[in-house]
């Protein structure tokens, strides 16, 4: 904490560096030689200006910037006479601009002006200067360019800004934007967007919004919608005539995505990754971060780590935490937008609602419409609009071939077009995978159709792309499940408008109707199948609000009647009706392809006194369609009752539904009854829930949503004391329909625990514990139970006076992994990760081809991940422990082995999430010994470092361990590294001006690959690496380093590769009180190298370098311009024996708001 403290203050002083014009005077005072570090000054002490005077320049000291505080150890004299130059303010006392009691962690933000206090800061420096806003951030343009690459400009702003525009209108300002957005990552509940424009002005009657907005839906019973769009939005309240308030709004935007919701199949016992498809079922999409609502059982779950789930947008993957227990009857439904690049959609919405005692109007308007002319992603050619005018709404029929000819490259997989002949004799296309310059001029898509229905497969290769390859039919049936076609997008639009009035007849009694008229175009291309396009519906509500019960004094009566009717071409723009309203209904309608009008009849009443004692009751009635639609009732009822410390509730369902053919009925329980007390609270529930459909003929049993009887047993105590704990068993018992008749197909017993304590103020604990056992009873063989292990455990503790501070954080769970594809696409020098070298001269790009570049001109391809539909089970364990040991600093005072030792300190970090295939639960708890054929994969890192006199300005060592493995399951196979390194190091200031640094490292770098052979290597290497800074004054330090590095390849099929690296270092560094810095270095590496070079292993070796005599070298100068303007160039370039010398630059210009 004092290290994160003191790199603060740093970055303050160098925020604030233009304050440093306005230092103190010199100011000297005599300091007592001591043990102990004493405040120098009472204002915040400029580091770079102290200064001893004494007949040597052999004293040493040490400050603490953080604590302002200069520790000056006995050397011979009892005090020494101390110079240096202050600020005109301090930074080591703790201030606030604001408390952190204003935030609320469930809202993006508030008023922070409201609650704005004065800092005893000087303001920061910023190129405009405004009054009465707060603002801060920075905004940056580079250029890069070398003699290997093409000139790139990049760019970067950030602001925040808020406060009073005028004396009645308020600013609140969020600009962030990137040249690559990014998505953020989804394990939080609160998201940071780091792509984002939003500009506000505000006051208490109106606001005006601009850039990245989210729209939502206001009073209506038919209109729901959440969009994230770019646009403006106005939003007004106001009074008018007659006692009326009113509110309006309106906007218009363009849309960034497109709502879905979908079901996902879980597994027994898996937590995930779970894939959210596209609504076509597309396999990869973009999920818009914070959009998501997921579902489970109807019950909507929260996102973040210690919540429920978290997410991956770019994927599009969704994996469950430890507090879900995820079975085979699990239900998971997910809402979402996601990003639709098909065309440009714009989006019109306005709301008018105004009131007053006695009546309301309500308006509402929203148009979302596709501009069928502007085709984001693609064109479409004249014969591509013919075919989507001809589809009309049967969009499935509106196929055409993706095989556009282009010119030959070797970025990209290209085809040559042959030509076959079918049983008929008749000619047809077939494209083949080629890397002929003469032939290969056609790119081509492939749309997977399923099995059997396509000619082509996709092949196993290391070419950086997918190959699909042409399989000849037999008989006349296809034999692949890819083709050379993709389903044309067609634009669409959907629309909606309200209109509503409600009038309050009494005290208590009120009533309200809407009309709602909808539009949804599927394919705006066509005029064929209209007739279905614009709907109509409308609903009447008589509601009364709290009526005293004569009877029941201590009761309010609450009633509801509405009845809704839509008609058959009436739809939603988002989903409206309750999560499961189709299911509770036992109908599906993505198996009913014909619309059909829909009336709801809704009555519901309740009596409540408190939550604790109420009743309530609902009935619906619903009519839709005839032969398989929707005819029937449903009933529900609840009821809480306590009586003394016992609490009764009481949920049930009923449901009856006749069709024609089909009659299908739902009867669902749930009691729950507790004898409530502080320490000890044990409780019954039991669940029933019996759904069936039947044959009208036969009375047969044909399916079941649910069908199970449910007991569980339970004992906790109040969640308000400081140690918590719950405890439940829980035996359950589902039936399936099997020959026409309900039999016992499953029975599970599931126990679950958990424990919860704060032990003292450092010292907490967290534990929670899932078994469940399900049994197969249809199944035969010898493992047809399904076992499931879940359990967490979270503890920090500190102890000592915080000598000894822990944290370790245990999740075990099942899971499943992906086996993903990549590929490498080219991206501006700089912004990539990887570059490809053309090892075998053919100028074909092979994934065997690609390194992680380590010269900044290399930096110009980015691995992208392919995901694909391919998952393989497995049993997940992470762990994630830290340890600190600290020991006192008193004990520097005394002797002996509490002297001795006191100059010890350590720090070690171990993480560990692993996914196996191996079921032996030894293995599973403590998955480090685990065979590596029964690792699908891995990702492990240990670090430990021993220090000694770590906080000694004198001398110093330490000794530590960093060791990193990682296995990826890829579609065909696996690649795995490992590192690891032994490192000693040792510092000695020699003087007030010279420092001696030597550094050996001991380590290993393993790469293995069953896809990739040509990869696999296992290098030893040792390195011994002294260094002497010399520095003569504060602004300047001078570095020498020599370097030997011994380098040899171990893998047991290699060729015994050698390299043997001497390099000389020469570093200057030169900073002028943060206005210049300027850093150079210059390196000269001599390499004996032994192997072939052109190979994986040669480019470990070398190290991007080549054999022989290579020159390194890179200057960087950071320069303030002025108020609030900071100039940044950087230069690097090599040169390798028989090769022409590389340059490559970046200039950079930063201003600060």
């Amino acid at each position: 904490m004092n290290v994160l403290r003191g790199l603060i203050t740093f970055l303050l002083i160098f925020l604030f560096s233009g304050l440093l014009k306005g230092q103190t005077n010199e100011t000297c005072k005599w300091v007592e030689t001591f043990d102990e570090p004493i405040v120098l000054d009472s204002l915040t002490v400029y580091p770079e200006s102290i200064y001893i005077k004494a007949p040597s320049n052999d004293i040493q000291f040490k400050f603490e910037l953080s604590k302002n505080t200069i520790l000056i150890p006995k050397q011979g004299v009892d005090s020494v006479l101390v110079c240096y130059k202050t600020l005109p303010f301090d930074l080591h006392t703790p201030k606030a601009n604001k408390t952190l009691d204003i935030y609320d962690s469930t809202a993006l933000f508030k008023d922070a002006i409201r609650f704005q206090q004065q800092l005893a800061l000087p303001k920061r420096e910023e190129i405009i200067t405004t009054e009465n806003i707060t603002k801060t951030g920075s905004i940056t343009r580079g250029v890069s360019f070398g003699n290997r690459q093409d000139v790139f400009v990049n760019s970067t702003l950030n602001l925040q800004m808020e406060g009073q525009l005028t004396d009645k209108v308020n600013l609140r300002a969020v600009i962030t934007d990137r040249n690559v957005p990014f998505q953020p990552e989804g394990n939080t509940q609160q998201l940071q967007d780091f792509d984002n424009v939003s500009i506000e002005l505000y006051n208490d009657k109106f606001s005006l919004r601009a850039g990245d907005v989210v729209l939502r839906n206001g009073r209506s019973n038919f209109l729901r919608f959440y969009k994230n769009v770019q646009g403006a939005q106005f939003k007004s309240n106001y009074e008018l005539s007659g006692g009326f308030k009113a509110e309006t709004s309106f906007a218009g935007s363009v849309a960034k995505g497109r709502f879905a919701s979908i079901s996902i199949d879980p597994i027994e016992g898996v937590l995930g990754p779970y894939r959210v498809r596209g609504p076509q079922n597309e396999r990869f999409i973009i999920i818009l971060a914070g959009s998501e609502k997921v579902f489970i059982d109807g019950e909507l779950q929260t996102r973040g780590f210690d919540n429920d789930y978290v997410i991956d947008y770019n994927l599009g993957e969704i994996t469950f935490t430890n507090k879900v227990l995820i079975t085979k009857f699990t239900r998971i439904r997910v809402d979402y937008e996601f990003s639709d690049q098909n065309y440009t959609r714009s989006i019109f919405q306005a709301s008018h609602y105004q009131s007053n005692d006695v009546v309301n109007f309500s308006f509402n308007f929203y148009n979302e419409k596709d501009n069928r002319n502007q085709p984001l992603a693609f064109d479409l050619t004249g014969d591509e609009k013919r075919i989507l005018a001809n589809a009309g709404d049967n969009l499935d029929q509106a196929i055409t071939s993706r095989a556009d000819s282009v010119g030959f490259t070797q970025d990209i997989i290209l085809y040559r077009r042959t030509t076959g002949f079918d049983a008929g004799n008749n000619p047809f296309d077939i494209f083949q995978y080629s890397t002929n310059p003469d032939s290969a001029f056609f790119n081509v898509q492939f749309t997977e159709v399923g099995a059997g229905m396509g000619n082509y497969v996709l092949l196993t290769s290391t070419a950086n792309g997918r190959i699909y390859e042409w399989i000849a039919p037999i008989n006349g049936a296809p034999q692949g499940n890819y083709e050379p076609v993709s389903v044309l997008n067609a634009p669409n639009q959907k629309s909606m408008i309200t209109l509503g009035a409600g009038v309050k007849l009494n005290d208590y009694d009120q009533l309200e109707t809407e009309v709602a008229f909808s539009k949804n175009d599927l394919n705006l291309f066509s005029e064929l199948d209209a007739e279905d396009d614009d709907g109509s519906a409308i609903k009447l509500i008589y509601r009364s609000v709290d009526r005293p019960v004569r009877l029941l004094p201590d009761y309010k009566l609450n009633s509801e009647v509405s009845f809704e009717r839509d008609n058959e071409s009436f739809s939603f723009i988002d989903r409206l009706r309750f999560i499961e309203f189709d299911r509770d209904w036992s109908f599906n309608p993505t198996q009913i392809s014909e619309p059909a009008a829909e009336n709801l009849l809704d009555a519901n009443f309740n009596l409540t006194k408190d939550n604790a004692n109420r009743f309530d009751y609902r009935m619906v009635y619903r009519k839709r369609g005839n032969t398989l639609g929707v005819n029937g009732f449903q009933h529900y009822l609840k009821f809480s009752k306590s009586l003394g410390k016992f609490q009764t509730n009481l949920d049930a369902f009923f449901m009856s539904n006749d069709q024609v053919t089909l009659n299908s009925s739902w009867n669902r329980v749930r009691l729950d009854v507790a004898y409530g007390s502080k320490w000890f609270t044990p409780g019954y529930r039991y669940r029933q829930d019996r759904n069936q459909v039947k044959r009208v003929d036969d009375q047969a049993i044909i399916s079941t949503a649910m069908n199970f009887t449910e007991h569980t047993f339970y004992l906790k105590n109040s969640d308000t004391l400081k140690t918590t704990y719950g405890i439940d068993y829980q035996f359950r018992e589902d039936r399936l329909p099997i020959n026409g008749t309900l039999l016992d197909n499953n029975r599970s017993e599931t126990w679950n625990a958990f424990f919860r304590t704060n032990i003292n103020s450092t010292n907490r604990l967290y534990l929670l514990f899932t078994y469940r056992n399900l049994e197969n009873l249809n199944e035969s063989g010898e493992n047809t139970n399904d076992e499931t292990v879940m359990g967490r455990l979270d503890w920090t503790g500190s102890f000592f006076d915080r000598v000894i501070q822990t944290e370790l954080n245990y999740n075990l769970s099942n899971s499943r992994e992906l086996r993903r594809e990549f590929i490498f696409i080219l991206v501006p020098t700089g912004q990539g990760t990887h570059t490809w070298r053309d090892d075998n001269s053919d100028g074909i790009q092979d994934l065997n081809e690609f390194y992680i570049a380590i010269n900044p001109d290399e930096k110009n391809y980015a691995k992208i991940f392919v995901p694909t539909d391919t998952f393989e089970e497995a049993f997940n364990t992470i762990i994630s422990y830290r340890f600190n040991l600290n020991l006192p600093r008193s004990w520097r005072k005394e002797s002996g082995f509490k002297k001795f030792v006191s100059h010890f300190s350590n720090v070690t970090a171990w993480s560990l999430n692993s996914k196996i295939t191996d079921d032996n639960l030894g293995n599973r708890l403590w998955p480090v010994n685990v065979p590596d054929d029964a690792t699908l994969a891995l990702n492990e890192s240990v670090r430990s470092t021993l220090f000694f006199n770590r906080s000694n300005a004198k001398f110093g060592a330490d000794i530590g361990i960093a060791q990193i493995e990682n296995k990826q399951l890829l579609l065909n196979g696996f690649e795995k590294r490992a590192n690891k390194d032994v490192r000693m190091h040792v510092r000695w200031n020699i003087n007030r001006n010279v420092n001696l640094d030597i550094n050996y490292i001991d380590g290993s770098r393993g790469n293995t690959s069953n896809v990739l052979t040509q990869r696999n290597y296992q290098v030893e290497q040792s390195t011994v690496q002294p260094s002497l800074s010399w520095q003569p004054f504060n602004s300047f330090r001078f570095t020498g380093r020599l370097s030997r590095k011994d380098k040899q390849n171990l893998f047991v099929e290699g060729e015994g590769e050698t390299a043997l690296l001497n390099e000389i270092e020469l570093n200057m560094r030169y900073s002028k009180a943060t206005k210049t810095t300027i850093s150079s270095t210059f390196s000269f590496v001599d390499i004996d190298f032994q192997g072939v070079e052109n190979t994986p292993v040669g480019y470990e070796l070398l190290e991007a370098l080549r054999p022989g005599q290579n020159l390194t070298w890179n200057i960087n100068w950071q320069q303030k311009l002025g108020k609030g303007l900071q100039l940044i160039l950087r230069y690097d370039g090599r040169k390798s024996a028989e090769s022409r010398a590389v340059h490559f630059g970046r200039v950079q210009v930063s201003a600060l708001f």
